[in-house]
């Protein structure tokens, strides 16, 4: 009796020590380690859109194009963040005859959802549909202690405690990112005064329990405190899979992943550390698809609302921009959103905005933008006024209108100029609708626009602060011109949003 008494009090000094070790490890810096002391820390993703992963609400049999989703129990519960050219998994085997199986339309109740093509396989009630998202993560930080040969960076990213190299959304909705087989070879590390040169990517592994873990190693000497390192983790065709919603997830609402970098001495032991955040968010449709970070939330505004100097004639949600049948060319078509952003974070935030592709009427039906498809131009902007995606420029003559497509901003019902009315004065915007000193924006100027950029291109810069803000609120206005000539059809197009803090 003695014997097993001193066996389980060895067998559980064994375990405390264990999970000591880890817990250490990973969570408390040991050694001369030092917390939180990396500086202006940050991670952006390319695509911030948030993974969908459902299940099927009823068997299919081969030949089947209409999707139907529970409602209960899964990340996500409705349709609200799966749109049309979306490619979805159905199933296990599930394939579509002849193509991915691709998003065509859904339904008003946001439970079901037509397939471009029939599945080739059936199906049972219970399987997983899913639609992932990737990204590519850019991490940067500034040094706080010298690296010399050898040293390491050590960045862990949220993940599940099994199944997290699987190319699906890990835990379905509950865990993080996929690993998605990135590697070694899809991933760098870079140091403002040697670029790349003399590092290397040194390992990728799933071992650690609930994170993905990447390491490279430098031989430089001079990586002095206050450098800028750069961790770019996924390639433009190897990425990381973003998590679904959480469950109890709120839409517009972003969900928060907290990531954790080291610098690590020649026998791996950290140095100093820090703790970053991300958030990835549901998408919206304009027609237009919105994805937010970190505390940003969309919110609609009704018909009749005064924003940006004109009265809206478009009454908007969350999730859409419905300007709907038009038909009078030459004349303005106005609506607006409401864009509120949280930070603690000590350098502040910063907000971007592009589209995915140009307002278009997918004419031909194969999910490309192409001949015969019509779309809607970007906004030129008044005759003599020209304005592009970076610099604004007057859009207001009505005799002739030039027609297009674009958008301006509004202060929150300030005075002209580019600051924001709500406290703090750090937040800034770079225009707003009756700017006179910016771009091709003179004296006389009642709407200053800019059309939208490209996301595979570029984001421009919409709204920043220098320090933390508490609900600082903002307005976008849309605005939409149609020439005689434009062909009949339903046009969309998707408005992408991207936030950072900066740590």
């Amino acid at each position: 009796m003695k014997k097993n008494k001193k066996s389980g009090v060895a067998f559980l000094l064994a375990f405390y020590l264990v999970s000591q070790f880890f817990y250490i490890f990973l969570f408390q810096t040991p050694g001369t380690v030092r917390a939180n002391t990396l500086l202006n820390s940050y991670d952006t993703l390319d695509n911030p859109r948030l993974s969908f992963a459902s299940t099927l609400n009823g068997s299919l049999i081969p030949g089947s194009t209409t999707i139907s989703i529970n409602t209960s129990s899964v990340p996500d519960a409705d349709l609200t963040n799966l749109f049309p050219f979306d490619t979805v998994a159905i199933g296990t085997n599930g394939f579509c005859s002849g193509s991915i199986c691709t998003v065509s339309s859904r339904s008003a109740s946001l439970t079901t959802f037509e397939l471009t093509k029939g599945i080739t396989n059936g199906v049972s009630s219970g399987d997983p549909v899913i639609a992932t998202q990737s990204s590519k993560h850019t991490i940067k930080f500034n040094v706080t202690s010298s690296l010399n040969t050898g040293y390491k960076v050590r960045v862990l990213i949220p993940a599940g405690a099994s199944n997290m190299n699987d190319g699906k959304p890990d835990g379905l909705g509950n865990a993080g990112f996929d690993l998605n087989s990135v590697g070694t070879g899809d991933f760098t590390c870079a140091d403002s005064v040697n670029n790349t040169t003399g590092w290397s990517s040194t390992s990728v592994s799933t071992t650690t329990p609930g994170f993905l873990e990447f390491v490279c190693t430098t031989t430089n000497t001079n990586v002095v405190s206050g450098t800028t390192i750069t961790v770019t983790i996924g390639t433009g065709s190897k990425k990381i899979i973003n998590p679904a919603p959480k469950l109890g997830h709120t839409r517009g609402v972003a969900d928060t992943y907290n990531l954790r970098i080291f610098t690590l001495n020649a026998s791996s032991s950290p140095i100093d550390s820090d703790i970053i955040s991300v958030a990835p968010v549901d998408g919206v449709l304009v027609s237009a698809t919105i994805n937010a970070v970190l505390n940003l939330t969309i919110s609609g505004e009704n018909s009749g609302t005064t924003r940006c100097g004109v009265t809206t004639g478009v009454t908007t949600t969350a999730t859409t921009v419905p300007f709907g049948e038009i038909s009078t060319p030459a004349a303005w078509n106005n609506a607006s959103q409401k864009i509120t952003a949280s930070t603690n974070a000590l350098n502040g935030y910063s907000i971007s905005v592009a589209q995915d592709s140009l307002f278009y009427s997918d004419t031909n039906g194969d999910g490309a933008l192409g001949s015969p498809d019509k779309y809607i131009p970007d906004i030129p902007c008044d005759t003599g006024k020209t304005c592009t995606t970076s610099s604004p420029g007057q859009w207001q003559s009505s005799s002739p209108v030039t027609n297009g497509w674009g958008y301006s901003l509004d202060n929150n019902g300030g005075s002209a100029g580019n600051g924001l009315t709500n406290p703090p004065a750090t937040a800034r915007l770079p225009f707003i609708y009756n700017t006179t000193s910016v771009g091709n924006c003179t004296a006389g100027t009642t709407y200053c626009a800019r059309s939208f950029g490209l996301s595979s291109t570029t984001y421009n810069e919409i709204a920043n602060s220098t320090g933390p803000v508490a609900a600082q609120d903002f307005y976008m206005c849309y605005r939409l011109s149609i020439p005689p000539t434009q062909e009949a059809g339903y046009y969309q197009t998707r408005v992408l949003y991207q936030a950072l803090a900066k740590f």
